[in-house]
């Protein structure tokens, strides 16, 4: 038996003696062939009483199968190491179903600050929600490691730097829960750029000035007549991409990468991050960014079809990448994959309210203006650059998304972003879309799980409408008090709040004050009226929500930033406990990032 069916089948055992006592009669069966997709998954489930069989048609599907019957069974995967199981008898252990997959990779990526323990915790999560990946970023993920372990954003702790011989432990342990698993090994993204320049960055950190001296920057992207680090971060500096030594150097470190790390499933080929930082030079003018970058990937496959690798490989639609070349046809739908990174849409609505309009929509895009391109939150502005993309390369479509990378911090309860969440994993399809990559806050469960669960769930594409699922999730989060904190967290959430912060809508706004004093009378009504039960599961979140909306009411008023200040070093002061009691569930690395973005950007 193999290592993943081997796993699958001590997690059945495991988690089926805890729900009954007893044994089960459960065969896991596999029933793939050799020209069915790997990264397609599929499975059968029949059982009645605790005797059956799952099908799978490879060994991830039969770990999600044996996932997918415990749930069935009445286990509730509610976050990373919080789970609940209720008791049966194993003559009441009869569960049916069978898989219907639309999306075919269903990844997370590592973001914010965590500790090892939270990857770890996460990666062993992710199956157990039916998602089937993960992707590691940048070729040493450090930066979302010392944000923890250093106490980045933390002014009230000391910081504590990480040997690197400790942060390179991290990768062969995250690699292995992966492989156990047999989950879809996503890579890298980040980072080759600087390698063609030959400096290892692992994060957006500034350079000094002077390691340019040491460099050749005839690579370097000129910009406004110079050729330097872009805003002083290597990370965010693109490069000179007509030039034959820089795709030449980019083609080398890539397939010697790739050469040295058969192990990875899917990499992935971006280049530099930020915008409006692309070569000036007469040569890169000629063309889009995006025809040189064609060009580079061709080379790239070329490279790797004379080494016979059969690696798969990820390229970006974002920012300036978002403008389709002449050349798009040219890339092998065998060998590319193609991810759509709308990172400036809004999540105060979904794909669905736009899903008719895109249907009719032409697949022209606004004219390109080098280096003075504006990128905007509607969704149909940042979707007909997928369709004018999809126009010319037809190999499988990717969506990479932010939904719970920020966005937690702009609609505190969850409850609009994750109907939003749902809305949009449900559709995916209508847009060519047949994979998902959530870029997100890896701590990102409080108050609850409830975005994550609704994620999950419509990438399962299991029947049931929103409502059920939402209903259902509250019952077996919180029991008894169920239909209580449901209302609650109905109640408090607020579109109009999360616009406001996602800087939607005025700065200036008497509607989001009244908004605001709604929300905060009926807090104060509910917490005279609320049970014991309610208050106890509910106190830490109604604390931190209340602080939150003081600070944002003296915003729409128009408060100064002096003013706004004292409001918020007091909000960060009090409410960071919430990462003592909730280290796994609340990134307080994002929340003081966020709350001091807030209280010092002008819209």
């Amino acid at each position: 038996m193999s290592k993943v069916k081997d796993f699958a089948k001590s997690e059945l055992d495991r988690y089926f003696h805890l729900i009954t006592g007893m044994n089960h009669q459960i065969t896991l069966a596999l029933e793939g062939s050799a020209n069915i997709n790997p990264l397609d998954d599929y499975y059968q489930i029949n059982v009645i009483g605790g005797v059956g069989v799952i099908k799978g048609r490879n060994e991830r599907s039969l770990l999600l199968g044996v996932y997918r019957l415990l749930e069935g069974l009445g286990v509730f995967f509610h976050a990373p190491k919080d789970e609940r199981i209720t008791r049966r008898q194993l003559e009441d252990c009869d569960f049916s179903f069978e898989s219907h997959f639309l999306v075919k990779q269903r990844i997370v990526c590592i973001e914010g600050a965590v500790s090892i323990d939270n990857v770890l915790d996460l990666i062993d999560f992710l199956p157990k929600k039916q998602l089937n990946g993960y992707f590691i970023q940048f070729q040493k993920p450090y930066e979302f490691f010392t944000r923890w372990y250093e106490h980045k954003n933390h002014p009230w702790l000391k910081e504590e730097p990480l040997s690197e011989e400790i942060l390179e432990s991290f990768m062969p342990l995250m690699t292995k829960e992966i492989e156990k698993r047999g989950l879809i090994y996503h890579a890298v993204g980040h980072g080759w750029t600087t390698s063609v320049l030959g400096l290892d960055a692992s994060g957006w950190q500034k350079a000094d000035p002077k390691s340019l001296l040491s460099l050749d920057t005839s690579l370097i992207a000129q910009v406004n007549g110079k050729r330097e680090f872009f805003k002083g971060v290597p990370l965010n500096t693109q490069l000179c991409y007509s030039n034959k030594k820089v795709q030449d150097l980019f083609v080398e470190v890539v397939v010697d990468y790739i050469d040295k790390h058969q192990e990875i499933d899917v990499l992935h080929l971006w280049l530099a991050d930020d915008f409006n930082n692309f070569c000036e030079c007469e040569a890169c003018q000629k063309e889009l960014p995006s025809f040189y970058y064609v060009e580079t990937l061709n080379r790239i496959d070329e490279e790797l079809i004379k080494r016979n690798i059969k690696t798969k490989l990820m390229f970006l639609l974002y920012y300036e990448l978002l403008f389709p070349p002449s050349n798009a046809q040219t890339l092998s739908k065998d060998r590319f994959m193609m991810m759509f990174a709308p990172i400036t849409r809004t999540y105060t609505s979904s794909l669905k309210d736009v899903a008719s309009k895109y249907q009719v929509m032409p697949t022209t895009t606004k004219a390109f203006k080098r280096n003075q391109n504006q990128f905007e939150p509607e969704l149909l502005k940042n979707l007909v650059y997928l369709k004018a993309w999809q126009a010319s390369f037809k190999g499988s479509t990717v969506l990479f998304d932010y939904h719970l990378m920020w966005d937690g911090f702009k609609d505190l309860p969850h409850r609009g972003l994750s109907q939003v969440l749902y809305e949009d994993m449900k559709i995916l399809n209508q847009f060519g879309i047949d994979g998902f990559i959530s870029c997100q806050l890896q701590r990102n469960f409080f108050p609850d799980g409830l975005a994550f669960h609704m994620m999950a769930k419509g990438l399962s594409n299991e029947s049931g409408n929103m409502d059920a699922i939402e209903a259902k999730f509250y019952e077996q989060r919180y029991l008894s008090e169920a239909y209580n904190i449901k209302t609650f967290f109905t109640e408090i959430s607020s579109v109009l709040i999360h616009q406001y912060l996602r800087k939607e809508v005025p700065k200036l706004n008497h509607d989001v004050v009244r908004e605001i004093d709604r929300i905060i009378s009926f807090i104060n009504q509910t917490k005279l009226s609320g049970s014991v039960a309610f208050e106890e599961v509910t106190k830490d979140f109604i604390d931190y929500y209340l602080g939150y909306l003081k600070l944002i009411k003296e915003k729409a008023l128009g408060s100064s930033v002096s003013q706004l200040k004292e409001g918020s070093n007091k909000l960060i002061n009090e409410f960071i406990k919430l990462e003592g009691n909730y280290q796994s569930s609340f990134d307080g690395f994002y929340f003081v990032h966020l709350v001091s973005e807030f209280v010092e950007n002008e819209w």
